[in-house]
Formats: C-alpha cells, sequence, structure tokens
C-alpha cells in the first residue's frame, strides 16, 4: 500500500442522525480526546470539517478577512495554496504567513523558527512534528497519520482569531465561524459524514504518538538504509520518503510493491513516494529487501 492512508476497516451501526444527542456528543468527544491527546491548549478551538484538508484549507483562506503570504520551499501544496489565496483575492506580500510544515511533494520540512506562521498546513505533518504554541491556525486531517478513513478536515485556531473571521449570516458553507458556532452545540452547519465522525473518534481514543512515532523512524530507517540516502530528495526520517527520479524502479518491482506518485497520481513531475506509517511493519520489510536487490 505505502500511500497516505493507513490499511482501515469501518463497522458501524447507523442507528442515528446528525440532529440528535449521538452525534452531539460524538463530536463533542472527538474535541475533548483531541484536546488530552495532543496537549492542545484551551484557548485553541478544535473544529471538525466533513471534507479533506485541502477544502479546510480553502475555509480558512476564505473565512479569514486578511490576507495571506505563502511561504516556505516550493512545491505542490504550497503553489496550491498560493494559488487559492490569489482566487479568493488574499494574497499579498506583506499578508499573514501562510507555510506548509512538510511540503509533501518533495518531503521538505519547512523552518518554522525562520518563517514563524500565523497559519500552517500540517496535513501530513501531524502529529509525527509538534504545531508550535505560537500558531494562530493549524489544519489537519482525520486520515494520514492519525489513522482515521479519509477524511475529515480538522481547524485548529486561537480564539481570539475569531474577530478577524466573516460574519456567522455570511451565506457560505465554508465558513469557520459558522462551523465554530454550530460546533459549540456538537453540531454541523450541514449533513456531516457521521461514520467518519465515529471511526475518527475510535482511532483518537486509541492513537498512541510514541508509538506512531517510533513506527515511523523504523520504516524510514529501513527504507532508506536499503536504498541508501543519496537516493532521497528532502528528509530522510520523516512521514513520507521521496525517492529521486534517478532510482530505477522496474514496471515488476511496481507490480509487487504498489509505491505511491508517478505511477498513480498522474502528475508528471512527481516522485514515487513510500508513507512510512500507512502498511504493516512485515511489508515495510518486505519493501526493503526487495529494495536492496534494485541497488545491488
Amino acid at each position: 500500500m505505502f500511500g497516505p492512508n493507513v490499511r482501515n476497516s469501518i463497522n458501524i451501526d447507523l442507528d442515528y442522525h446528525h440532529r440528535e444527542d449521538k452525534f452531539f456528543n460524538i463530536y463533542k468527544e472527538i474535541q475533548s480526546v483531541f484536546r488530552k491527546k495532543f496537549s492542545v491548549d484551551d484557548s485553541v478551538e478544535i473544529v471538525v470539517i466533513t471534507g479533506s484538508g485541502t477544502l479546510a484549507i480553502e475555509t480558512v483562506i476564505n473565512s479569514y478577512k486578511g490576507t495571506f503570504s505563502v511561504l516556505g520551499a516550493d512545491g505542490v501544496f504550497k503553489n496550491r495554496w498560493a494559488a487559492l489565496a490569489k482566487h479568493y483575492g488574499k494574497a499579498d506580500k506583506d499578508g499573514k504567513k501562510f507555510l506548509v510544515q512538510l511540503e509533501t511533494s518533495s518531503s521538505h520540512l519547512n523552518d518554522l523558527k525562520e518563517h514563524k506562521p500565523f497559519a500552517l498546513d500540517c496535513i501530513s505533518a501531524f502529529p509525527y512534528y509538534d504545531i508550535p504554541r505560537d500558531t494562530d491556525i493549524a489544519i489537519t486531517v482525520s486520515s494520514k497519520i492519525l489513522g482515521a478513513a479519509p477524511v475529515l478536515g480538522i481547524v485548529l485556531f486561537k480564539h481570539d482569531v475569531l474577530k478577524d473571521m466573516i460574519d456567522f449570516d455570511d451565506f457560505t458553507y465554508l465558513n469557520l465561524r459558522r462551523m465554530y458556532e454550530y460546533g459549540l452545540q456538537g453540531q454541523t452547519p450541514h449533513t456531516p459524514a457521521i461514520p467518519l465522525y465515529e471511526d475518527l473518534l475510535r482511532k483518537l481514543r486509541d492513537f498512541d504518538l510514541a508509538a506512531v512515532r517510533a513506527q515511523i523512524k523504523y520504516n524510514s530507517g529501513l527504507i532508506v538504509d536499503a536504498l541508501g540516502k543519496e537516493n532521497f530528495i528532502g528528509e530522510t526520517v520523516c512521514p513520507v520518503l521521496t525517492f529521486k527520479n534517478e532510482v530505477p524502479i522496474p514496471k515488476e518491482f511496481l507490480k509487487r510493491h504498489p509505491l505511491y506518485g508517478k505511477a498513480n497520481a498522474g502528475l508528471k513531475d512527481s516522485h514515487f513516494q513510500v508513507f512510512t506509517y500507512s502498511d504493516t511493519k512485515a511489508a515495510y520489510e518486505r519493501l526493503a529487501d526487495d529494495l536492496r536487490k534494485i541497488k545491488a
């Protein structure tokens, strides 16, 4: 597998709807467990959105009344958020700093001390990497490293930021204030993907951050040692490893190990990649054994 989402199975009895107490309690418990698991300060609000990390980021850009300067290493995701800011008329070199923590397309970890972002895309980074305490807005997802089914967007923001958000009555479903105020009652502005919320709650309850970090380090070591550090770009102990394009990956290898990237992403300039948390230990060990044969 080796892609961005963890092997998963959902088995949920959907015997309730989104406008009754059972769902309200699930939503509120997600916020509570998330806050405790990751030591989120009480001054930070947590909103859970039915939709991808991309949708959550567009919600932030649409909802914030100011402008953004998208910084950091060039890559697919930096360019995507810069294009969104431009689309909404909010691109400004003097705007609030918006940064991709881990530029997934190149495994580049941006220096947060250098940039000190106001808004942070930590979709592929959290919680392997911490969110700096002085970040005003951070966006991640239920899937990827958290291991729940795809996909719910999760937005964390300091309560004080609300004063700079569009009004509740500004009628767009990409309205973070509206999502926040509904969330105070355990609700969402529109019909949510109920099974995904229940699955996220289950995964958060069982989530072991130390174990996941150890898994990523172990699997990174296996893959990098097998192929050689010189054959990777960006970080080499990381949630996603990116092969140099010069690495010869035979078609037969891809049938046995369906790497993420060029073979399935449809991106002209993409690299082959391995996400280091999404499959079993045995799968990574088999992958490493076969990578050694390529190197040989």
